[in-house]
């Protein structure tokens, strides 16, 4: 769903990075844990999650949600122009994905860096 957003607004697609699944992983875990869709939800903000895991990125954005469903919290992130700014950001070439499903809910983060 994320590329295809980006494809429809000639963005070129963003490149999975295996290191950035991690970090969103765990960001989204630790957002079901808390019951919290924010940024930082103890670990630091998306660019200290990166320093410490070792990765350097100019450029570094992020998406949370927490929705009923994956297409739920993608409509959401579209919805928004904030988000969707950082989705359709020409900059970044690199994305991590976190899914925590909590029921029938989600909880989903999207890294991004250049």
């Amino acid at each position: 769903m994320l590329n295809a957003a980006r494809r429809s607004e000639q963005r070129m697609p963003a490149r999975r990075d295996l290191r950035l699944d991690q970090l969103a992983q765990a960001h989204a875990e630790g957002m079901r844990r808390t019951q919290q869709t924010a940024h930082d939800v103890g670990q630091g903000l998306p660019s200290e999650r990166l320093h410490r895991a070792g990765i350097s990125a100019a450029l570094v954005g992020e998406n949370v949600a927490h929705a009923a469903s994956l297409g739920r919290a993608h409509r959401a992130l579209w919805d928004s122009p904030a988000h969707r700014g950082t989705l359709l950001e020409a900059g970044f070439s690199s994305v991590g994905l976190g899914v925590a499903a909590e029921g029938t809910a989600v909880w989903v983060c999207e890294l991004f860096t250049n």
